[in-house]
């Protein structure tokens, strides 16, 4: 499925979280990732950072895992370094 923001703000609703500015932003920055690329939570940071959006790493990284653990984002374990 593929989310847009309303989607993601009815299925957030839906399990009692709000759909927050900054999940719109992370959302909007995946769904626009070209096919095939990833994005550690570091530089989804760095991106967001160069575009002034102010989100914090720590948002970032609870952003993502909830996200993931919606199905809406796959985590996938890199060897280190990557």
């Amino acid at each position: 499925m593929t989310y847009t923001a309303n989607s993601l703000k009815s299925e957030l609703n839906s399990r009692g979280w709000r759909l927050t500015p900054q999940r719109e932003k992370i959302l909007h920055v995946f769904q626009n990732l070209p096919k095939g690329n990833h994005l550690s939570a570091e530089e989804l940071y760095e991106l967001l950072e160069k575009r002034k959006e102010g989100i914090s790493l720590s948002t970032i990284y609870r952003s993502v895992k909830l996200m993931s653990r919606m199905g809406i984002l796959r985590e996938l374990e890199l060897a280190e370094g990557h």
